[in-house]
This record gives C-alpha cells, sequence and structure tokens, in this order.
C-alpha cells in the first residue's frame, strides 16, 4: 500500500531522465491516487486556482523507487 506521505516531495523524472520537479500536490478519488502535480509552478496551485506545474496522471507512473517516480515521457 502506498501512503500519500510515500509520495509527497519526492522527485519525479521522465524515463527519458528528464527532471520533472518534486510532487506538491497529491489529487485523490474515490480513495485511489490520480494525479500528481510536480515542480516549482505546481506549488501555486495550493494558493490560487492555477493549472501551472506538470500534471502526471497516475497511469503514466512506470516505477516508484525509494528515491524518485519515473513516469512516461510527456509528448
Amino acid at each position: 500500500m502506498i501512503r500519500a506521505t510515500d509520495l509527497q516531495g519526492k522527485r519525479v523524472r521522465g524515463e527519458d531522465g528528464r527532471d520533472l520537479g518534486r510532487v506538491t500536490e497529491i489529487h485523490v478519488a474515490d480513495g485511489e491516487v490520480t494525479v500528481l502535480v510536480c515542480g516549482g509552478r505546481g506549488l501555486l496551485q495550493r494558493f490560487r486556482a492555477s493549472r501551472a506545474g506538470h500534471r502526471v496522471d497516475w497511469r503514466d507512473v512506470m516505477r516508484l523507487t525509494e528515491r524518485e517516480i519515473v513516469v512516461r515521457a510527456a509528448p
């Protein structure tokens, strides 16, 4: 089982090696993680109605390690 505390602040990178920043927001629906918001600008979502930052659909998560979350490269 994955807890939100296991994800919050974790580094996110694309499978191509691109750094997307750290997880700043976790969106949950019906007890399931749906979206991770990461990157410095993603923090703006917490303070105002902004869609800034990288939004990663949970289905795009390829691997979760102790140090990072690896996601499919964005087009």
